[in-house]
């Protein structure tokens, strides 16, 4: 629900931005905008939650090497928009910094998002295997039923 609502929130924001409806007046071209800041926040906030979540899924799967990999391909990909958002607010020198915080977000994020989809044919996989009666599922397990 919290990664739900924060996708819809930071939605909500680009939107605001892109069309100037931004309450605190127009960012033009401000790199330095408090805005984009704040706009930023809820992707962050659904970044970890959603790699946390995934993470989760892996581990409950038994895949515990593959729920590490995600916190730490989280932390590549975090790091990504951390190393930017140095450059912007620390350094004031942006243009060194952008490809090596491409490169890092774009890595992780690819990383993570074919785990997600080797993940869903998993779980897809799983939930064929329980319907045709080849595994247990959770109720069956709980009750001892076969």
């Amino acid at each position: 629900m919290a990664v739900v609502g924060m996708a819809a929130i930071g939605m909500i924001y680009w939107v605001m931005i892109a069309l100037h409806w931004w309450p605190v007046g127009s960012i033009g071209q401000d790199i330095k905008s408090p805005a984009l800041a704040v706009v930023t926040l809820p992707e962050l906030g659904c970044l970890a939650l959603t790699n946390l979540l995934m993470a989760g899924i892996a581990y409950r799967g038994g895949h515990t090497r593959i729920a590490r990999l995600v916190r730490v391909l989280m932390v590549v990909q975090g790091a990504g928009l951390l190393l930017l958002f140095s450059g912007i607010y620390l350094f004031n020198r942006v243009e060194p910094l952008i490809w090596p915080s491409l490169l890092l977000h774009a890595a992780g994020g690819s990383a993570l998002t074919i785990i997600s989809i080797w993940l869903m044919s998993r779980l897809a996989g799983a939930a064929k295997a329980v319907r045709a009666g080849v595994l247990l599922n959770d109720e069956e397990i709980q009750h001892g039923l076969k």
